[in-house]
C-alpha cells in the first residue's frame, strides 16, 4: 500500500505538530513555509492539515480544492475556527475537521481577562503607570462581575469553559446557541431566536459562537440597542460576528460601559479605523488561542488520534463539515 501523502502548512505549532506527524507510519509529509508553496504542494496531497486562512487565501484554496487535478479528501484544521476554510465553499467529499476545542480553556482565560480588566479599570491603572501616578480618579468607576448575568453567545466547547470560569466568579450564565437545549453549566439556556431578550438582562456579554453564513453580524445595532449601559462586551471569536460599526457607535455614545475584542473586522484592524479611538475599549490581535502546553498537547493529541483513525479506515473525529 503506498502512503499517504500529507501537506502541512506550518503556521502554527509547526515544530510539534511536524514532529507529531513524522512519528505517524504510512504517511509521505511535506512542511511546507508559506501558502504559495502549500497549493503548489497539495497536487496529488490526500490530507492538508494546516491552521483556519484568511483574506485572499481562502478563495485560492477553495479554486485549487475544485480543480481537476486535486486529490485532497481530508482536511484537519489546528484552529478552533475554520471560517476561512469553508468561506468559499468545499468539495462535497472532503471532510473538515478542528482541534475538538484544544484551545477552549486559553480562549476562556482570555474572555474572563478581558472582562475582569474592563470591570476593575485596569487599563488606567496601566496608563497612570508611566506617569509615576498614585491616580485614584478612575476607581469610582471599578465594579465587579460577581452578580452579573453573563450572555454566553454560542455553547459550544468555549462557551462551555468561560461558563465553568463565569461560575467561579458568581455570575449567572445565560447560554444562547441554535437550539438552547439545557446544559448543567449554564443557569439558563434560550435558543438564538431569543437572542435579544438575553441580552437585555446581561451585565457582561461574551461572543463565542462559530463565525457561519448565519452569524454573520448577528450582533448588529439592534441587538446592541437593547443592552444595558452598564454592559460589558467581549467578542473571543470572529470579527464578523459583530457589525463594526454598530459598535463603534454604541462604544462613541457610551451606550454600552466598555468592550474588550480579541477578534475585529477587518482584521488586522486598520490604524486608521475609529474602533481604535473608541472609550473603555481594549483590543488585543487575535491571541485568544494562544498555544499554552496543554493547549499544544491537546491538538497534538487530536492530530495523531485523527491520522490513526483515517489510516485504519475509520471516521475522524471532531468533523465540523
Amino acid at each position: 500500500m503506498s502512503a499517504v501523502r500529507v501537506v502541512f502548512l506550518g503556521r502554527l505549532a509547526k515544530e510539534d505538530v511536524s514532529a507529531t506527524l513524522k512519528k505517524v507510519p504510512g504517511i509521505d509529509l511535506l512542511v511546507t513555509e508559506d501558502f504559495a508553496q502549500m497549493l503548489k504542494a497539495l497536487r496529488g496531497a490526500e490530507v492538508l492539515v494546516t491552521p483556519d486562512i484568511r483574506g485572499d487565501e481562502r478563495k485560492l484554496l477553495s479554486d485549487a480544492l475544485r480543480s481537476s487535478d486535486r486529490s485532497v479528501r481530508w482536511i484537519q484544521c489546528l484552529s478552533a475556527g475554520y471560517e476561512g476554510l469553508v468561506r468559499h465553499g468545499l468539495p462535497e467529499d472532503v471532510v473538515l475537521t478542528n482541534q475538538g476545542g484544544a484551545v477552549g480553556p486559553a480562549v476562556a482565560e482570555q474572555a474572563m481577562a478581558l472582562l475582569l480588566a474592563l470591570a476593575r479599570r485596569l487599563p488606567e491603572a496601566v496608563a497612570a503607570k508611566p506617569r509615576h501616578e498614585w491616580d485614584h480618579s478612575y476607581t469610582g468607576n471599578i465594579t465587579a462581575l460577581e452578580g452579573r448575568n453573563l450572555a454566553v453567545i454560542g455553547f459550544g466547547h468555549i462557551g462551555k469553559e468561560i461558563a465553568k470560569r463565569a461560575r467561579a466568579f458568581e455570575m449567572t450564565v445565560l447560554g444562547v446557541s441554535r437550539s438552547g437545549t439545557n446544559h448543567p453549566l449554564a443557569h439558563e439556556m434560550h435558543p438564538v431566536t431569543e437572542l435579544r431578550t438575553v441580552l437585555a438582562r446581561a451585565e457582561a456579554i461574551v461572543v463565542a459562537a462559530p463565525q457561519t453564513h448565519e452569524t454573520l453580524k448577528l450582533i448588529g445595532a439592534a441587538e446592541l440597542a437593547v443592552c444595558k449601559p452598564e454592559t460589558l462586551f467581549v467578542n473571543v471569536s470572529r470579527g464578523g460576528l459583530v457589525d463594526t460599526a454598530a459598535l463603534t457607535e454604541a462604544l462613541q455614545k457610551r451606550r454600552i460601559a466598555g468592550a474588550g475584542l480579541d477578534v475585529t473586522e477587518p482584521e488586522p484592524l486598520p490604524p486608521d479605523h475609529p474602533l481604535w479611538d473608541c472609550p473603555n475599549l481594549i483590543i488585543t490581535p487575535h491571541v485568544a488561542g494562544g498555544v499554552s502546553k496543554k493547549s499544544r498537547a491537546r491538538i497534538l493529541k487530536v492530530v495523531a488520534e485523527n491520522f490513526a483513525r483515517y489510516l485504519a479506515g475509520k471516521p475522524v473525529e471532531h468533523v465540523v463539515r
